[in-house]
């Protein structure tokens, strides 16, 4: 997430910079107004990115979780298991639910996705 913005604040051109400057905007301004509408697609891509990877967490939240009550959604998914039984019906409505945030997230972001992962592709 951290390359994906880095990156593309340095595609921005140098020269929107200093027009703003020209035009005498402070440097808060030349950033809110300037630089981060032009940066959003890669922040929201990188703030995707971010919530798939906490929102998928099982390894930690098995490990150091000791009240099942505090579980993540994935890690909620080892209780349809048993040694001897296993909820199928349970388990894969659970399947649907823990799966259809990232989709409905990525289906109203995916074109600043798409725009931020190709957005530094072409130059010129």
């Amino acid at each position: 997430s951290f390359f994906i913005i880095k990156n593309y604040f340095e595609i921005i051109p140098k020269e929107l910079e200093e027009a703003a400057e020209i035009d005498g905007a402070t440097y808060a301004q030349t950033f809110w107004k300037v630089m981060l509408p032009i940066a959003r697609p890669g922040i929201l891509t990188a703030a995707v990115l971010a919530f798939i990877n906490n929102w998928n967490e099982y390894y930690w939240a098995s490990m150091l979780v000791i009240d099942k009550n505090e579980l993540t959604v994935p890690a909620l998914l080892g209780q349809f298991t048993t040694s001897f039984n296993t909820n199928y019906n349970g388990l894969f409505s659970a399947i649907v639910v823990i799966v259809l945030p990232p989709i409905i997230l990525f289906a109203f972001t995916s074109k600043y996705f798409i725009e931020a992962l190709g957005g530094g592709a072409v130059k010129g």
